[in-house]
């Protein structure tokens, strides 16, 4: 008796062995989906539900990473698609200098901005910031960039970036057409704030409306100005008012636009960059190219939150009178 006891408990232990072996064998292929037999409630059981308990482990872990690898080829693809819709070269004019830059928290940005080359005498000048981040945002963004380009085309806005027929300036009236189309094909949470000018070469005038955007900077011969004629933000209200506003420029005249994750970086101790450092440090280096004065910026504001992580996107427009 004895010995068919041991007999059969010697089957029962090779049989658990061989199970939990065969078990293994499938994790090596990288089969997790296979669950060893649990046929007793001893400890050669115990140890096959905590072998199954393992497997569902890794096998989530794998699934999560598989997900995870997928996104970020997604979000890979995403940031190409972008980095195509911004400028890929700085536009050429007689009598203009200018440049501009992105520089994105995330591996996508919510920042928008582009030059138009609306005629070889007219260069149609835009940046924004859109509400939220991620690819929501660079959605939007995408978005905003063909609306507004599609408008300008509509508009004509070449011919006549002042003067309309109606009284208003061509940039007040595409503001309130870009505002209305914001407000129908978005969420009521969704809103971009948005400076679009055009810049007249044979003029040197800056006609310009300001959609609730950080005022760009003007350095002209009597110090600097904020550009804050306009309105609100586009995209809140469908039928809101857009005022412009019209500088006549001289050479050595500078024009600088930024989003708020220039200003807003902050430093170890909580401190942001602001304004008022950003202009002095304009005014410090006013004689240098556009380049020039972009790179300084840049490097500056890295510098001042190098060990914090940025929370939002930086970008940039330098523009100077020659």
């Amino acid at each position: 008796m004895s010995l068919i006891i041991g007999i059969m408990l010697t089957k029962s232990i090779t049989s658990a062995v061989y199970n939990l072996d065969r078990g293994t064998e499938f994790i090596k292929r990288g089969d997790f989906s296979h669950r060893v037999v649990v046929k007793a409630d001893d400890q050669l059981g115990a140890l096959a539900k905590s072998f199954n308990q393992m497997t569902e482990y890794v096998q989530a872990l794998v699934k999560e990473r598989v997900q995870k690898e997928r996104l970020e080829r997604e979000l890979e693809i995403a940031k190409e698609v972008q980095e195509q819709l911004f400028p890929q070269q700085a536009p050429q004019m007689k009598r203009l200098e200018v440049t501009g830059l992105c520089l994105p928290a995330r591996v996508v940005s919510g920042d928008y901005y582009d030059f138009l080359q609306l005629s070889p005498q007219c260069l149609g000048i835009a940046i924004g910031d859109i509400c939220g981040k991620g690819i929501s945002a660079a959605l939007l963004m995408a978005n905003l960039q063909a609306t507004l380009r599609s408008d300008v085309l509509n508009l004509a806005l070449p011919l006549q970036p002042v003067a309309q027929a109606n009284g208003d300036a061509a940039v007040s009236r595409l503001m309130r057409l870009l505002n209305h189309q914001i407000y129908s094909f978005t969420s009521s949470n969704k809103f971009a704030s948005l400076f679009y000018g055009v810049y007249d070469d044979s003029r040197l005038t800056l006609t310009y409306c300001n959609a609730g955007h950080n005022p760009p900077l003007y350095f002209g011969d009597g110090g600097f100005q904020r550009l804050t004629v306009g309105g609100t933000v586009v995209g809140i209200f469908p039928d809101a008012e857009y005022e412009h506003a019209c500088l006549t420029l001289r050479p050595g005249d500078l024009f600088v636009a930024y989003t708020d994750g220039i200003v807003e970086s902050v430093n170890e101790y909580g401190e942001e960059f602001g304004e008022q450092r950003l202009i002095q440090l304009i005014q410090r280096n006013r004689t240098l190219t556009a380049a020039d004065i972009q790179k300084v910026i840049v490097e500056e504001v890295v510098r001042w939150s190098f060990e914090e992580e940025r929370d939002d996107d930086m970008t940039l427009i330098i523009a100077r009178i020659l």
